[in-house]
């Protein structure tokens, strides 16, 4: 997903863009997906699930 929008690092992709991407590909497959992060979005959980 990063490198389809220029970030081949993977490292520089904002939250809600990428949220945004998850949610087209949620309302257009018939099979759960998942959503790889292999770069969190804060140094905590409680932070990364603010950021939802």
């Amino acid at each position: 997903m990063a490198s389809a929008h220029g970030d081949h690092a993977g490292k520089e992709l904002p939250f809600d863009l990428v949220m945004a991407n998850v949610e087209r590909i949620v309302a257009r497959v018939a099979v759960p997906p998942s959503l790889d992060v292999a770069i969190g979005y804060g140094k905590h959980a409680s932070k990364l699930c603010r950021d939802k």
